[in-house]
């Protein structure tokens, strides 16, 4: 089998086989096998060796074709990457907030356009707050509030009021 495995996976496929059989462990290691028509099957395997009294008897273990898989992987990291570059490009600030522990992390342009250092902000509701205009904090809790328990999507324009009393329009 080892004539249909793609030439940069050959010899890291052969030394983890002879890892195991030599000092009788487990493998485990993905490598691509390479198809009549030229194509790449991309290929999980893990497997044992069996031993009698310290001698390798036999291999066990399956091989997975993951082909699919490593596509959509590599679908997900281009999407990732143009979604990076568009945050990059527009200045984007980006924030995760866990209802259930009322947490909330921030980009790096969250922070800036809510004028908090990284070290200033503890992640918590109040002092997101803090930094929203006065006039609006009332009506950014209610529809937090109402998104959590419509469980729809909230859409939100308010003032952060910076340090300087700068006012950002977010």
């Amino acid at each position: 089998f080892l004539a249909f495995v793609h030439p940069e996976d050959k010899t890291r496929l052969q030394d983890a086989i002879e890892d195991s059989f030599l000092n009788q462990k487990k493998f485990d290691i993905e490598y691509r096998l390479l198809a009549e028509d030229g194509s790449e099957r991309y290929i999980a395997a893990k497997g044992n060796v069996i031993c009698e009294n310290g001698i390798v008897k036999e291999m066990v273990g399956v091989a997975l074709n993951i082909s699919n898989q490593k596509v959509l992987e590599e679908e997900l990291r281009t999407k990732n990457e143009m979604l990076n570059m568009a945050i990059e490009a527009g200045e984007i600030g980006v924030f995760e907030w866990e209802v259930d522990t009322r947490k909330t992390k921030w980009n790096g342009f969250m922070h800036q356009h809510l004028g908090l250092s990284v070290e200033a902000f503890d992640g918590t509701d109040e002092s997101f707050t803090r930094q929203v205009h006065p006039d609006d904090r009332v009506s950014i809790l209610k529809a937090v509030e109402k998104s959590i328990e419509q469980g729809k999507p909230v859409d939100l324009e308010y003032r952060a009021v910076l340090s300087d009393q700068t006012v950002n329009y977010i």
